[in-house]
């Protein structure tokens, strides 16, 4: 019995020891560094690129390895100074990927930072408008709502859960509950009627939907479109953090 259970440990530890020896590829090299980057294990992600490129010197990705890896030392060593000034220079050149890898690596650093709500929301907005990663936006909204609940951004941030799970993720229950977490906090808030409107229509096609005659009857029936705002805030998309 002792026999048995021992060689059976030895095979399970000899596999796990084969598993770890695998080479990747040079596709699987770079999907792993990508993967562990978007899951903000930076130091990881930066020793994938370099194995990417040390194995593979010729492969497709070497350029683009090579800035990712320049990209991450700035993430693993600049100051918060530093990363912030980095992170508008690369927002002012329209470098999301960028933006979004620094923001990243800006909350984790630096939890305490002033202004971390607003990076939050600015993260939401971009995988939002530029990535098209819209479980990361929520992710990044639903963040920003239980870390920071004092913050001027909350109401906008919880309407876009909603309307990401309504109008991209097509999860129309969770919508249908963050449409109503919306309500039940804040009942006089100007974005109500957007809330209603979403409600009102939830799972319809926009397409389907007459926007010049609903809007007469309710101003923010436009929120369900996209870039679309109400008459006071903007609500859709497009809308500014």
């Amino acid at each position: 019995m002792f026999t048995t259970r021992l060689l059976s440990g030895l095979f399970a530890i000899s596999l796990l020891i084969t598993g770890c020896g695998e080479k990747l590829n040079e596709e699987q090299l770079y999907s792993k560094a990508r993967e562990l980057e978007l899951r903000g294990e930076f130091t990881q992600a930066e020793n994938y690129y370099k194995k990417l490129n040390q194995q593979f010197p010729q492969n497709a990705k070497f350029d683009e390895a090579q800035t990712r890896l320049a990209l991450l030392k700035s993430a693993n060593t600049l100051s918060e100074a530093e990363l912030r000034d980095q992170i508008k220079n690369h927002e002012s050149r329209q470098e999301f990927d960028s933006v979004l890898l620094l923001s990243q690596a800006l909350l984790q650093r630096f939890p305490k930072a002033e202004g971390s709500d607003e990076v939050l929301q600015r993260i939401g907005m971009i995988c939002l408008n530029h990535q098209q990663q819209y479980q990361r936006a929520v992710d990044a909204f639903q963040q920003l709502v239980a870390d920071f609940p004092q913050s001027r951004h909350v109401p906008q941030a919880q309407f876009m859960i909603g309307y990401i799970y309504a109008n991209h993720i097509k999860d129309l229950e969770r919508a249908r509950t963050a449409y109503t977490t919306f309500k039940q906090k804040y009942p006089d808030h100007e974005l109500v009627p957007s809330v209603d409107w979403e409600l009102e229509h939830l799972g319809q096609d926009v397409s389907d939907l007459n926007l010049f005659t609903d809007s007469k009857d309710n101003p923010a029936a436009p929120a369900a479109t996209e870039g679309a705002t109400s008459k006071k805030t903007p609500t859709g998309p497009n809308a500014k953090p």
